[in-house]
């Protein structure tokens, strides 16, 4: 009878084991969760969260949440995030990108003040280019204080970037979408 219930005890273990996924297994530099939303013009948002913050290759990290268009569909933007020390990075589209698909950005400089199981948004207001569609991609961002060691969005430098991204598709003007991981 002892080893009956031994048995099952082991197997209810295993069981319990299997159906939750430890906190080490979910561990990234990018959110776990999220979703972006836009509005077929000029208005986009996304929420995400991290169920458990890093590992991270540096010592004081940054995040960035890039959506990837091409120049001629997005022209410029301006972001807002409540993500800790947050920043708006739309500035740098199409500085330091060598293709036509620039990085319209939000960001934190202190990713480590990420806070797990908790939701962050961020949103774009986008200044519209001539072009009727493009394809997108959503790309979750290591970054690190790579050219000076103050908070600038100038001193910011990737470390490493979504592969695959986090979502893509297309966007086409006057059409609405909505999509999550």
């Amino acid at each position: 009878m002892k080893r009956k219930l031994f048995v099952v005890c082991v197997a209810l273990l295993i069981v319990l084991f299997l159906s939750t996924k430890p906190s080490f297994v979910l561990a990234n530099y990018y959110p776990n969760s999220g979703d972006l939303y836009y509005d077929g013009a000029s208005y986009a948002d996304s929420y995400l969260k991290w169920d458990n913050p890093g590992p991270w290759q540096h010592n004081d990290p940054g995040y960035e949440h890039d959506l990837v268009a091409h120049k001629n569909y997005f022209r410029d933007c301006t972001s807002w995030t409540n993500l800790p020390d947050g920043y708006n990075d739309c500035p740098t589209a199409g500085v330091f990108e060598p293709s036509d698909m620039w990085s319209f950005s939000f960001g934190t400089f202190h990713a480590r003040n990420i806070q797990a199981h908790t939701w962050y948004l961020g949103n774009w207001v986008f200044l519209i280019g001539w072009d009727p569609s493009t394809d997108f991609y959503l790309n979750g961002q290591e970054t690190y204080h790579g050219f000076c060691p103050w908070d600038s969005i100038w001193c910011m430098k990737a470390s490493r970037t979504t592969s695959p991204p986090l979502l893509q598709g297309q966007f086409h003007l006057g059409q609405s979408y909505y999509d999550s991981w």
